[in-house]
């Protein structure tokens, strides 16, 4: 029943980080993952490569926070990324779309289409 479906989905852990945006900009970290919890069965080398990216995940939400921090600065408050409604969008916090995958590549390859 689909009571206990959602009931279910609650107790899931979640393993993607993200951010909706407000600038046409998605950064995404799909293999920078270190979690490695011991009720998600391990991939197998036949399965594409099983190491990690380092340090992907950190390099792009660093990237992420340093694009906005210079986009919602006083000086660049004229910079114009959305030509459309230019006034509606300059009064709003300038965001980028985030995506990280916590996860590591043992665990998952969210480029394949199993796990």
């Amino acid at each position: 029943d689909s009571s206990s479906n959602s009931s279910n989905n609650k107790n899931r852990e979640c393993y993607i980080d993200y951010q909706t945006g407000t600038i046409p900009l998605i950064l995404s970290a799909p293999h920078g993952g270190t979690e490695r919890p011991d009720h998600l069965p391990n991939r197998h080398a036949s399965q594409g490569s099983l190491k990690g990216d380092r340090y992907t995940r950190e390099l792009t939400l660093e990237l992420a926070d340093e694009i906005e921090q210079i986009l919602n600065t006083n000086n660049n408050a004229n910079i114009n990324v959305n030509s459309d409604n230019c006034s509606k969008h300059h009064r709003r916090r300038r965001r980028v779309f985030r995506v990280s995958n916590r996860l590591h590549r043992s665990k998952v390859d969210v480029n394949r289409g199993t796990l």
